[in-house]
């Protein structure tokens, strides 16, 4: 709900409470508006139509709100805070259900613009990122398989014919090694016979073993085409 929309409401439901709920006076403008800013921001999760359905429970009793009354017939908006707060426990359940949510939103809204930031900052200075890893990779085993796509994107790698499939076979070959290296280590470290057959399984997941391979070639052609002075490395094999 737009925020002027929102006090509008709050004051139109104050103002219905006052001419109904014992004020004998007519509710002040500044008042009225210390009402609306603190519903607002102690009592966010109250709807504004909320407002009356808690002076109503109060009035018959259904709630307790120790010093809540009218005095003189004059309505303060600490009156409608410790009613609104009593109506609060009576709803609790729903409250803290509410304010998860609202803490689960807020947490969500935080990590989208983090990735937001980190993106602009990536895409601003990828090639810094690029010249600092250049420095400190050692192998295709330094280099992260995102930065194959961006660098794609930006026609920095470019494959001869049949360059490409070579890459991708040379990564399937390492792939597969991974599996029985896994394995052979599952066996010398004493790993139940279960664990033994997931990972024998892993060697001949065709599925996976793609998947792992096309992982290892994109880090593999970043690191040739743009992070290596040589096209074969011997660090790489």
């Amino acid at each position: 709900m737009h925020p002027t929309r929102q006090v509008a409401e709050i004051e139109a439901q104050v103002k219905f409470i006052c001419e109904n709920y014992g004020a004998r006076v007519k509710v002040a403008k500044e008042p009225l508006k210390e009402a609306a800013r603190n519903v607002r921001e102690k009592f966010a999760y109250i709807a504004p139509e909320e407002i009356t359905e808690a002076y109503r429970l109060w009035a018959c009793g259904e709630i307790q709100a120790p010093g809540a009354e009218m005095y003189g017939g004059q309505f303060n908006a600490a009156q409608l805070s410790k009613i609104l707060a009593a109506y609060s426990q009576k709803r609790r359940p729903v409250v803290g259900a509410y304010l998860r949510e609202r803490q689960r939103e807020e947490w969500e809204q935080k990590k989208a613009a983090h990735a937001r930031a980190w993106k602009a900052h990536y895409e601003q200075h990828f090639d810094k990122i690029l010249e600092q890893l250049k420095s400190k990779a050692k192998s295709w085993r330094d280099v992260g398989a995102h930065l194959y796509d961006t660098a794609r994107r930006r026609g920095l790698i470019r494959f001869e014919p049949g360059e490409a499939q070579q890459i991708y076979q040379e990564a399937l070959r390492h792939a597969q090694e991974e599996a029985r290296n896994a394995y052979e280590q599952g066996r010398r470290g004493g790993r139940t016979i279960f664990q033994l057959r997931e990972l024998e399984k892993a060697m001949a997941d065709e599925k996976s073993l793609e998947e792992r391979a096309k992982e290892i070639a994109r880090k593999m052609s970043v690191f040739r085409k743009l992070l290596s002075d040589s096209q074969n490395p011997k660090e790489e094999s």
